[in-house]
């Protein structure tokens, strides 16, 4: 299942799978995309704790971080020092970081400290950094605040930009030396060589709300030469026209 794909954070039941997998996103007979029981019913994996407990250790990534995340969802504080255990044996970087979520989820500290940590692990790649800095997010966790800000300048890494763009737009009480920093940032992405950067740019523009935006994602759309970015870009121009229009 990739991931890395437009318009920010596409999780599968809040999980990332290893990156390059081949594996794609499964849905439903409804055309619904699977839920994490339903996932893991395709896997052949029950939904009794103990059976989750023993996927902990399935030898599939995917099952592993599923169990996880439904014993966090059905909140199995009991199963944390499994999912820790699971998590300090972890090979695959993207599942160590599902764990730690997991495990995070259900309130345990070492599982929080492995989120921390991720942000600022030069041996993840940004794309997952990000993702960890997410996933504190949903938490209510500021930690990897400057992380995501240092991503965002940097733009080293076209997933990592993307997902560091859609972190720092939900930044809780944003100072005003942050929010023109993060605009500025998002205007500089409009000129990314990466059409899904350009497109998650303008949309986090029009997003942000900030009518300043409109010369730019205009001088933007003329360039423009991708028919979903030029699409994106006019319908940002039109939603901060509206509001400017309405003040």
């Amino acid at each position: 299942m990739r991931i890395d794909k437009l318009l920010v954070f596409l999780v599968f039941a809040c999980l990332i799978t290893p990156r390059g997998s081949s594996q794609q996103r499964s849905f439903s007979t409804e055309g619904q995309p699977e839920t994490t029981e339903q996932a893991l019913q395709r896997h052949h994996v029950a939904l009794t704790k103990p059976a989750l407990i023993a996927g902990l250790r399935d030898p599939d990534a995917e099952v592993r971080a599923l169990a996880a995340h439904k014993l966090a969802s059905d909140g199995s504080k009991d199963a944390i020092p499994s999912i820790v255990e699971a998590m300090n044996a972890e090979k695959v970087n993207s599942t160590r970081v599902n764990l730690a979520f997991s495990a995070a989820t259900l309130g345990d500290e070492v599982g929080l400290t492995a989120l921390r940590n991720s942000c600022e692990d030069g041996a993840l790649s940004p794309y997952l950094r990000m993702v960890a800095a997410g996933y504190l997010q949903q938490l209510h966790d500021d930690s990897c605040r400057a992380a995501v800000l240092r991503q965002l300048e940097t733009g080293d890494d076209a997933d990592g930009l993307i997902s560091a763009m859609s972190v720092a737009l939900n930044f809780p009480h944003k100072s005003s030396q942050e929010s023109e920093k993060i605009f500025d940032l998002l205007v500089k992405a409009l000129g990314s060589g990466t059409p899904g950067v350009r497109m998650n740019a303008s949309n986090m523009l029009g997003r942000l709300g900030n009518v300043a935006a409109i010369p730019y994602l205009r001088k933007a759309l003329v360039k423009e030469q991708d028919e979903a970015c030029s699409l994106e870009m006019q319908m940002d121009i039109r939603r901060l026209q509206k509001q400017e229009q309405s003040r």
